[in-house]
């Protein structure tokens, strides 16, 4: 966890060889600081992180307790020092958020902003040297497209981000990365495992992951959503015997409120259930907390309210449980036209290639051409598939005042390093991107960050290793079913709940938490969008075509 950094010091090493563990210096102080970390009982992002944060950004260097780090990179080559005095390793968690990284190598968590590295540094000649705060345009085109720049990059010039389930590696002077674990997916053409057996090992993986979330004896709480995913988990932890408080949001005005779904949910499961209503005025007063907290752009309108319901919670608990990670595992709504989409694509390959484009006009064959005409072995990479899709090609060549910074083949660039050298099938590949873009740098960024600053340890399920591996290892048509004429996804799970709760709760479509901000733009935060499009409308670096933005505020 990001909680338990290990440093290893090493003083008279030999250049060419790595010393075993029992050569470094650890001494008492070194053994009471673990020891207090592990008894602090925090999984997650916690207050040692925060403190060392705030000490890290406001010490001068010298008092810094990682100045050997600065010594490393910026003294010259000739100093007289032993080879391999400093080696220090940083772990990012495995698939939650990694740790933010300075180009010049001073290592920061994702909890405070990455722009405060260059505002608040005592050394302006050291800032100048390492950290420019400039936007880097050339990934510009990436945030617009899926609302969030993915690790290593960032929007911060000369920073970068540590990428999940990857170490960072100083040793001497040389600054390197290496992962440490990779989830594998079954291979194309696994057979599809007996559902009775799949489904019990899969509740019994889900029971042993919410019992050790839960060792602690922390006070704990839960995220419901009435979704299948908070839902399984709340099951579990009934079974368990363990009744957690669970908490909901809902907006004032929603025309389409999750509420009384997750509400049902609460009560047939004997929840003590509780129902957090917020409202225009929460929303203006949470900007101004919600954007330290995250430490760098992500462009969801979700996090204000995330925000807001950690507060809430963060009164009564100092744990709490998400169900984050069943869409990516198992599938989401997405999926289902998806693997409508492939199961023809496939079909039609098997055709002489001037019968295929005729064939996408016959009846049953919905969908653009595109989809249906696309390799099946390279599907979900040609067609773009994975994380946030908001402006397209079309639409960045409109907002951008330059033509280099529209990158047509973004989605393509960014998405390739998640389907690269992936063995299985599409709809396992299309999970992964999905999981490695929208999970790791979207939704868990947001639920990590938004509880870390409202005092919450959050904890995540669903993202234990033996379910992860589980998941990973079910081929991608056991999580697609066909039932009553229609496909489901997430089948896992809802085979799970079945006798939990009644089938139109079990089947009914996966809704996202609400989205108020279309109408309080237009309503109450009229004021606050006139104060950010005055903001943009000056463009002092010339990124944007203003007339675009205009237009873009006229919508609403």
């Amino acid at each position: 966890s990001e909680e338990r950094q290990g440093v290893r010091t090493r003083r008279d090493a030999p250049s060419d060889s790595r010393l075993p563990y029992g050569c470094q210096s650890v001494d008492d102080e070194d053994i009471a600081m673990v020891l207090g970390v592990l008894r602090s009982k925090w999984l997650t992002t916690g207050p040692q992180v925060r403190a060392f944060e705030q000490q890290f950004a406001g010490a001068p260097p010298h008092q810094r307790d990682i100045d050997a780090l600065d010594r490393v990179i910026d003294d010259p080559p000739d100093e007289q020092r032993a080879p391999g005095e400093l080696e220090r390793e940083l772990r990012g968690d495995r698939i939650k958020r990694p740790r933010q990284i300075e180009a010049n190598g001073e290592g920061r968590s994702g909890t405070q902003q990455i722009v405060a590295v260059v505002e608040r540094h005592p050394d302006p000649g050291r800032a100048r040297r390492g950290v420019d705060p400039a936007v880097d345009r050339r990934h510009l085109a990436e945030y617009l497209s899926f609302r969030v720049v993915h690790a290593p990059r960032t929007l911060v010039r000369d920073v970068r981000q540590l990428e999940a389930a990857h170490w960072l590696i100083l040793e001497e002077s040389k600054l390197d990365t290496r992962r440490y674990w990779q989830l594998e997916y079954c291979p194309p053409g696994t057979a599809r495992p007996r559902d009775a057996d799949a489904i019990a090992e899969l509740q019994e993986a889900m029971d042993r992951s919410v019992a050790r979330r839960l060792m602690d004896g922390a006070p704990a709480a839960l995220y419901l959503s009435g979704g299948l995913g908070s839902t399984a988990i709340a099951a579990s932890a009934r079974t368990l015997h363990k009744q957690l408080p669970s908490f909901t949001l809902g907006f004032q005005d929603d025309p389409h409120p999750e509420l009384p779904f997750a509400g049902r949910v609460a009560s047939l499961l004997g929840l003590d259930h509780h129902e957090v209503i917020v409202g225009s005025a929460d929303l203006a007063g949470a900007f101004d907390r919600l954007i330290p907290a995250l430490g760098h752009p992500v462009g969801n309108p979700a996090a204000l309210l995330q925000l807001l319901l950690a507060e809430h919670v963060g009164q009564s608990a100092r744990v709490v449980l998400s169900g984050d990670g069943s869409v990516e595992l198992f599938g989401g709504r997405f999926l289902d036209s998806v693997a409508r989409d492939l199961r023809i694509a496939t079909r039609l390959a098997k055709l002489p290639r001037p019968l295929r484009r005729t064939a996408t006009w016959l009846p049953g064959a919905r969908g653009p051409v595109q989809r249906l005409t696309t390799r099946p072995d390279t599907y979900g990479l040609d067609l773009g598939l994975g994380g946030s899709d908001l402006f397209s090609t079309a639409e960045r060549e409109g907002l951008l005042a330059h033509p280099e910074l529209v990158r047509p083949d973004v989605r393509h660039d960014v998405l390739e390093p998640f389907y690269r050298d992936l063995d299985t099938d599409p709809l396992n590949a299309v999970l992964n991107a999905t999981l490695r873009s929208w999970l790791c740098e979207d939704a868990l960024t947001r639920a990590d960050r938004t509880s870390a600053e409202a005092g919450l340890d959050a904890r995540f399920p669903l993202l234990d290793r033996d379910l992860l591996t589980l998941a990973a290892s079910l081929p991608g048509r056991f999580k697609v079913r066909r039932v009553g004429g229609s496909v489901h996804t997430r089948w896992p799970l809802r085979a799970m709940l079945k006798g939990v709760l009644p089938p139109p709760l079990v089947n009914r479509p996966k809704r996202w938490m609400p989205a108020p901000m279309d109408a309080w733009l237009r309503g109450p935060g009229r004021i606050f969008l006139e104060e950010r499009v005055r903001r943009l409308r000056r463009n002092p670096d010339g990124l944007w075509n203003v007339a675009a933005i205009d237009r873009l505020k006229a919508g609403l």
